[in-house]
């Protein structure tokens, strides 16, 4: 149900990704659906939720989201902040991105391919959890949430650790050159392309990894699962699947 993504490192904090498996949701949300915007019955939802927050020992409310919209807003959050795993999805502000200092408070986005971006400075122990799609990534969703965690907290790059979540892979991210960004220097990122057998392919974990180097962050420092959501059946897939849940990325300060 619950990936870690932070085991061997360090328990001052909570990174932890969701699988598809052990919910209640039909098909085509079988079976932990976690998403309320994707069609499945809110009751299915709220009850995933619970599942998920029983395995962690939180309460819905002290779980923070947004509505993503796939751009480059930013949301600063505490343990005030209303939007919760509790609320209903209108109510919710639009953002991809989070950040907080707050012990206890802890943030969540999700996802069917895209990748979450997981940012910790132990310094000054801030967290931002970011919502990583190709285009949040173009609209330097990165670069914003560093400078903002420079700006309000002092954070420095070079003392963060990260960590990119379970996604599409180069191997079936495909893409259509004609409505696609192909300029790699658009992008801040070099060999992000491949074709093959007339199909052309995109790294999106490659642009998020260099786009941390060139923001000074240390590369011992940044960990990226290898883990496609479209081959891999333990997760959603937009891409494989079309309608479908979505997993949950949850990071948090432990108390």
């Amino acid at each position: 149900m619950i990936i870690n993504l932070n085991a061997s490192t360090d328990n001052a904090i909570t990174c932890r990704f969701t699988t598809r498996q052990d919910g209640a949701s039909p098909q085509p949300f079988a079976s932990l659906n976690l998403g309320l915007h994707v069609g499945d019955n809110p009751k299915n939802v709220y009850t995933n939720r619970e599942a998920v927050t029983d395995k962690l020992a939180l309460g819905l409310s002290e779980i923070k989201t947004v509505n993503q919209v796939h751009g480059a807003r930013i949301k600063v959050v505490d343990g005030g902040y209303p939007g919760s795993w509790a609320s209903d999805f209108n109510e919710l502000e639009k953002a991809d991105g989070l950040i907080t200092s707050e012990p206890g408070v802890y943030l969540s986005v999700f996802l069917a391919d895209c990748r979450a971006v997981y940012i910790y400075d132990p310094v000054n122990t801030v967290i931002a959890l970011l919502h990583c799609g190709w285009r949040s990534v173009h609209q330097n969703l990165i670069e914003a949430t560093l400078n903002i965690m420079r700006d309000l907290f002092d954070s420095s790059p070079r003392n963060c650790r990260v960590w990119i979540s379970p996604g599409l892979g180069r191997c079936c991210y495909e893409i259509k050159p004609d409505s696609f960004p192909i300029s790699e220097q658009s992008w801040g990122a070099a060999d992000i392309f491949q074709t093959m057998d007339g199909r052309h392919y995109f790294d999106l974990v490659r642009v998020i990894r260099q786009k941390l180097l060139s923001l000074n962050l240390l590369s011992d420092k940044i960990t990226a699962s290898d883990l496609c959501t479209s081959c891999d059946e333990r997760f959603f897939s937009y891409r494989r699947d079309g309608r479908t849940g979505r997993m949950a990325a949850i990071m948090g300060i432990n108390p």
